[in-house]
């Protein structure tokens, strides 16, 4: 699952505890990266190009990458690991220490990656060197019996790791590169499994933005969340309740009475109607009709 139906998830029903274990991953390592790609924007130059959040398939497989660096003639595959804790790395595998436990080394899954890219490269007659670091983010990550042949970056040599890049790079041009890359990327994965929800079962109401409480009427025209106090403007909290729809129950149209039930009866039918009017585009006869969202054409 994708960390928007986890977190549209967690609003509505209640997670299992794989999911909430699959969502407290996914949360970490969007925080990881997020921060990583701060740091890029800042450091790097702009005779760097970077790509994020690469999905591709190569030989009946798919590959994802956290950040893919374009430099000179040089692809890097930036795998983010934002870990907490110690850890070590044995000739058999990483490790997770206190307790001792054997988990998914990082460095398997990144050159993997790394096998996987050159053949696309091959497939897209880019005759691009490819090379790859596991980056840990985490500055209260350890890792013991790392050598300095490891392609790995820690915390502390983050902002030398990026001003290396720097120092490297000369070309500037790589639109063509990026093109031929960028047409190869999968838009979502083929493994993103259907869910399968009782619309009946969900939590009703309208969600607030900021800590995902419940908002109530204040105003004709705003909402109030009850756990944090924001303000919200009605439009853009049902825009969001749409969105909630479209991924949790992405084969189900969005009509009046169903989207009415969802935010549960907050508003009139006549009210609904007007703001449907405003933030959507509206299909088929009175009998039939349904919405999607303006400027927005995949929840058509």
């Amino acid at each position: 699952m994708t960390i928007s139906e986890l977190e549209f998830l967690e609003r509505r029903y209640d997670l299992d505890r794989e999911q909430q274990l699959e969502l407290e991953l996914e949360r970490k390592g969007k925080v990881g990266e997020f921060y990583f790609k701060s740091l890029m924007d800042n450091k790097l130059n702009d005779n760097i190009a970077v790509i994020t959040d690469y999905r591709f398939e190569s030989g009946g497989s798919e590959c994802q990458i956290d950040f893919l660096i374009v430099l000179n003639n040089t692809c890097i595959i930036i795998e983010i690991k934002n870990f907490y804790g110690d850890f070590e790395l044995r000739d058999d595998g990483f490790y997770r220490l206190n307790p001792l436990r054997k988990i998914k080394n990082p460095l398997s899954q990144t050159e993997r990656a790394e096998i996987m890219l050159k053949n696309q490269l091959k497939r897209l007659n880019l005759n691009l060197d490819v090379r790859y670091y596991v980056v840990f983010v985490n500055d209260q990550c350890s890792l013991y019996q790392l050598t300095r042949d490891k392609p790995i970056v820690m915390a502390s040599q983050l902002n030398r790791f990026l001003e290396s890049l720097n120092e490297e790079a000369y070309d500037k041009n790589h639109s063509y590169t990026l093109k031929k890359l960028e047409s190869a990327r999968l838009k979502e994965s083929r493994y993103n499994l259907e869910l399968k929800l009782d619309f009946s079962q969900a939590r009703k109401g309208l969600t607030c933005q900021s800590c995902s409480g419940w908002l109530e009427v204040e105003t004709y025209n705003s909402l109030k969340c009850q756990s944090c106090g924001a303000d919200e403007k009605i439009e853009n909290a049902i825009r969001r309740s749409i969105t909630e729809m479209k991924t949790l129950f992405p084969n189900d149209a969005i009509t009046l009475s169903r989207l009415s039930e969802w935010i549960g009866h907050a508003y009139t039918p006549s009210k609904l109607r007007r703001l449907l009017n405003v933030i959507c585009h509206s299909h088929g006869d009175k009998k039939g009709r349904h919405y999607t969202l303006k400027g927005d054409n995949t929840l058509s």
